[in-house]
């Protein structure tokens, strides 16, 4: 696995009604206290836009232990006992690892699990799925230039589907992991899970749609880059169902990855970095 890596904890947080100056003044001094733990690196926050009331707090420690401590720290939870007063529902976490490498690849992967009319049947095919990813998460961490995995739950209403994100270090490294007899095993099980064929989007390294000349995080690379992956890969494996369900998974991967990259190469990354340029390169 890779040595190099900080781990970076977005969170968004739903302010009560009226309750705007009270949210920040809570977050800012979570970031202070943030800033006394051993590790920390970075922090940002993020004002809600007009007619929301979201806050977003961004904060980077040197690696997931440091982050983990921060975490569970006392001193977190102590700042934490009066935010149900000024927030609306639990926080929203993502954590990511991030690593420094230019030439990184970021996959999603999308499963779509079979929903039975029987609550007991959907929830063991839900555990089912879970207990093989845990699974796919200790195998590929032992393969070469591993950098991240991370699930996203479905949500009822919000998001249908199981999606994974994964990355590493080169694409010669994540076909590795791809190819790899391991993998297919584990996949074959998750088959008879899922009500449609998986979905994977695959793309290269960052760098190409960023301003050059200038310094842009790599963190700030890797959360724009989800945010215009993640609906591409959910929309492109929904077109290729309808259009041509009985693709072989082969086919459909590779048709499904080229049309990715030219949707954000072409079409959704310029005008995003143009849109988010500012805050790229703040």
């Amino acid at each position: 696995m890779a040595s190099n890596l900080t781990a970076t904890v977005v969170v968004a947080r739903t302010a009560r009604e009226g309750s705007h100056a009270e949210a920040e003044a809570w977050l800012q001094s979570l970031i202070s206290q943030a800033r006394k733990t051993p590790g920390f690196v970075r922090s940002e926050i993020q004002r809600p836009p007009q007619r929301s009331n979201d806050w977003v707090v961004v904060y980077e420690f040197s690696n997931h232990e440091t982050l983990s401590d921060w975490l569970d720290s006392p001193a977190r939870f102590e700042i934490g006992q009066n935010e149900a007063t000024i927030f609306e529902g639990a926080a929203r976490e993502q954590i990511l690892a991030t690593t420094g490498r230019s030439n990184a690849v970021t996959g999603v992967s999308s499963f779509l699990l079979k929903r039975p009319s029987d609550p007991h049947e959907a929830e063991a095919i839900e555990h089912a799925f879970l207990d093989i990813y845990r699974e796919i998460v200790d195998v590929v961490e032992e393969y070469e230039g591993f950098i991240s995995c991370d699930l996203l739950e479905a949500k009822a209403g919000l998001q249908d589907e199981m999606v994974v994100v994964f990355s590493f270090d080169s694409r010669d490294n994540l076909d590795g992991w791809f190819h790899s007899v391991r993998r297919i095993e584990l996949l074959d099980r998750i088959d008879p899970l899922l009500a449609e064929s998986r979905t994977t989007n695959v793309v290269g390294g960052f760098a190409g749609w960023f301003a050059p000349g200038r310094t842009t995080p790599t963190w700030k690379q890797a959360t724009l880059v989800l945010l215009a992956l993640y609906p591409t890969a959910l929309v492109v494996g929904f077109l290729r169902n309808q259009v041509a369900p009985d693709l072989s998974f082969p086919v459909a991967t590779f048709i499904g990855n080229a049309l990715g990259v030219i949707i954000l190469s072409w079409f959704l990354m310029p005008p995003l970095t143009r849109r988010f340029q500012r805050w790229l390169t703040g």
